[in-house]
C-alpha cells in the first residue's frame, strides 16, 4: 500500500463523512477509498472508522489519529506547492478562513477569478468567528475585522470599509427619527451591532461634522453575524450599526433608510492575518497579493447611500 495515499484518503473520508464523496474529491472510486482505509487500519492494527449504511464516523482512536494526520498532509501539500513554485507553476491547496460576511460578500466572489488565473490551485474557504488556531485548524490565511484569538499572527490591512447607521422606514415612523446622536439615547432606541465587525460592545464611536464622539446604546439582543443584524433592522426592530456593503441594496430598495447621514460610525479595517511571515508559502502570498490588488483603494468597499428612484 501507499501509506501517504491511505492517510490522505482516510482524512478526506472523515472530513466528508462519506467514502463516495471522498472518492469523488480524490478522483478515485468509493470502493478504492474503502480499500485504502482498510489497508491503513490493518497496518495500524486499530479500527479508525465506524461504518454504517447511513454514515461514517471516527472512533476515538480514529479522531486522535486524524488530528495528527491532517497536519502531516498539510505539511506535504505545502512542500509540494513550494517545489512547484520554483518552476513558476503555482499549484496546491490554499486554506482560507473568513468571518461569515467577509466570506459571502468579499472573498468568496473573488475566488473564481483567482482560479481562472491559477487553475492548478484550489482555494478551500471556511467561514467562522475569530476563535480558531492556524496550526490546529491548518489555516494558511484568514480575513476579517477582528484579530484571531489563540494565535500569534501578523496582520496586513486590505482596505477600509464604511459603516452606516440604518433603520427601516416602519421603525422610524413608529419610534421617531433621531436628529442627533444624543436622540438615539434619549428616545431609547433599540440598537444592534455585531462583533463580527468590531470588538466594542454598546459604545459606538462616531464621526460628526464637529469631530469624534461616542454614545452608549441599548441593545435588547445580540448576534455575532452581520446577516442577522440586517434582518432585524429590515424587520423594523431597531437601528443597526453595520458595514455599508452589507446594506447598500436595502438602502437602494427603500427597505432601509440611513439614520443621521452626516454622522458616521468609524470605518473598520478589513485585515489579512497570517500565522508567521516564514509560513507564507508562495501560493498563499499569491492569493494575498491578488486580494490586496483587488481592494487596494483607501475605501474600496463603500457604496451609494441614495435609494433608487
Amino acid at each position: 500500500m501507499d501509506y501517504l495515499d491511505c492517510i490522505a484518503t482516510f482524512t478526506k473520508v472523515l472530513e466528508l463523512s462519506s467514502f463516495t464523496k471522498a472518492g469523488r474529491n480524490l478522483r478515485i472510486s468509493a470502493a478504492a477509498a474503502s480499500v485504502q482505509v482498510n489497508q491503513l487500519e490493518s497496518h495500524l492494527g486499530v479500527r479508525l472508522l465506524n461504518r454504517t449504511t447511513r454514515c461514517v464516523a471516527p472512533t476515538g482512536v480514529g479522531l486522535e489519529f486524524y488530528e495528527r494526520a491532517k497536519r502531516i498532509a498539510h505539511v506535504l501539500e505545502r512542500a509540494e506547492a513550494a517545489i512547484a513554485c520554483h518552476s513558476g507553476h503555482h499549484q496546491g491547496v490554499i486554506r482560507v478562513m473568513t468571518s461569515p460576511s467577509v466570506g459571502r460578500r468579499i472573498i468568496g466572489p473573488s475566488i473564481p477569478d483567482f482560479h481562472d488565473r491559477y487553475p492548478a490551485t484550489q482555494v478551500r474557504l471556511r467561514s467562522g468567528d475569530h476563535r480558531f488556531d492556524f496550526s490546529k485548524d491548518c489555516i494558511d490565511l484568514a480575513f476579517g475585522f477582528v484579530r484571531p484569538t489563540g494565535s500569534i499572527v501578523m496582520a496586513q490591512t486590505v482596505t477600509k470599509c464604511e459603516m452606516v447607521l440604518v433603520a427601516s422606514p416602519i421603525y422610524v415612523q413608529r419610534h421617531g427619527y433621531p436628529l442627533s446622536p444624543n436622540d438615539i439615547i434619549a428616545q431609547n432606541h433599540a440598537c444592534f451591532s455585531s462583533k463580527e465587525f468590531h470588538t466594542y460592545d454598546n459604545v459606538w464611536p462616531l464621526t460628526t461634522p464637529c469631530g469624534a464622539t461616542s454614545i452608549e446604546v441599548s441593545s435588547p439582543y445580540v448576534a455575532d453575524d452581520g446577516d442577522t443584524i440586517v434582518d432585524w433592522a429590515v424587520s423594523g426592530h431597531g437601528i443597526a450599526n453595520i458595514p455599508l456593503f452589507e446594506v447598500e441594496k436595502f438602502i437602494r430598495s427603500g427597505d432601509l433608510t440611513v439614520v443621521l447621514p452626516d454622522i458616521r460610525p468609524l470605518a473598520i479595517e478589513l485585515q489579512a492575518f497570517l500565522p508567521k511571515p516564514m509560513f507564507c508559502e508562495p501560493r498563499v502570498a499569491l492569493f494575498l497579493d491578488f486580494t490586496l490588488n483587488k481592494y487596494s483603494a483607501t475605501t474600496a468597499i463603500a457604496g451609494d447611500l441614495q435609494p433608487s428612484r
